[in-house]
């Protein structure tokens, strides 16, 4: 795993027109697989951006191709290759530079951290997130900070500190409600519902739920996502939640959460 870079070594900048020669073409692929990416074709993306890879390892442009194993990275998820993700992500990691696009930078050790949690090695995401911290608190908008806490309480309740994982997840959803993003409201409340699940607490299950009315005026929210909240608060209000209906919810929500198709 990587350690951060040095905070001066970002806040430096660098020059990058001079190191743009003979990439071109790389460009107009990697916006290309965007484009697929927004319509739900992830293996068309991953093809254009191993077109785009080539031109940048013919240039030797390691940030350009670095960012390019990011975004190659981040469909591949999308199409539940997560594995392979995490793998391609560290790689682009190494190769960025993280001055030129801190921001770029930050995104991918957070999305790197989700990759490792959901690959069942939550010891290691949240020592990468430790290492990390001082990034997003130097760096990163409140939304940033926010979604920290949201990924540090799902990796908190893998690793059964169901506490410590309850705080977490309450500050990212406090932020998501105040500011009137829904579907990351609803994402953070359901995380928070699996919390009180593993707890066996019925009581916090429906209070929960009883919180959820206020996402369902949320313009953000696509129809299918709010049908799938509906089912969850008719389930907590007959006590008839259990893990199975929580990660069917949850899969719907993050369906919902991709690029448009």
């Amino acid at each position: 795993m990587f350690e951060a870079p040095p905070l001066e070594i970002l806040r430096r900048g660098t020059p990058s027109a001079e190191r743009r020669r003979g990439v071109c073409g790389g460009p107009i692929f990697s916006y290309r697989a965007s484009l697929r990416s927004s319509q739900g074709r992830y293996r068309e993306a991953v093809k254009l951006l191993d077109r785009a890879l080539a031109i940048y390892r013919q240039a030797r442009d390691r940030h350009l191709e670095g960012k390019t194993l990011i975004q190659k990275a981040m469909a591949l998820t999308y199409d539940g290759k997560i594995e392979r993700a995490a793998l391609l992500a560290q790689r682009g990691l190494s190769l960025v530079d993280p001055a030129e696009d801190p921001r770029l930078f930050i995104t991918a050790r957070h999305n790197l951290i989700g990759y490792l949690n959901d690959i069942g090695s939550p010891d290691e995401a949240l020592e990468t997130l430790r290492r990390t911290r001082r990034l997003y608190q130097d760096f990163g908008e409140p939304s940033h900070l926010a979604r920290l806490s949201w990924l540090e309480g799902r990796i908190t309740r893998d690793l059964g500190r169901l506490d410590e994982a309850e705080a977490a997840l309450k500050e990212a959803r406090d932020f998501f409600v105040r500011h009137e993003i829904g579907l990351d409201a609803a994402r953070v409340l359901l995380d928070l519902a699996t919390v009180y699940d593993r707890r066996g607490d019925g009581a916090e299950l429906k209070r929960l739920a009883a919180e959820m009315v206020p996402i369902f005026a949320s313009r953000d929210v696509h129809p299918e996502a709010l049908a799938a909240l509906a089912l969850f608060q008719k389930a907590a209000a007959a006590e008839q939640v259990d893990r199975a209906l929580l990660d069917r919810i949850a899969a719907e929500l993050q369906r919902t959460a991709k690029p448009a198709r």
